[in-house]
C-alpha cells in the first residue's frame, strides 16, 4: 500500500511518457496496430 507514494513520484517523472504510450496503444487499436508497427 505504501508503495503508492513511491509510484506517485515515478508517475510524475514519466507522466509524459506514460501518456504517449497510452495514446500510441489507443491509436494502434483504432488503426489496427499500425502505430505500434511504425514504432
Amino acid at each position: 500500500m505504501r508503495r503508492g507514494f513511491h509510484h506517485k513520484r515515478i508517475k510524475s517523472l514519466s507522466f509524459c511518457e506514460i501518456c504517449k504510450d497510452l495514446n500510441l496503444v489507443f491509436e494502434s487499436n483504432l488503426l489496427g496496430k499500425e502505430v505500434s508497427v511504425q514504432k
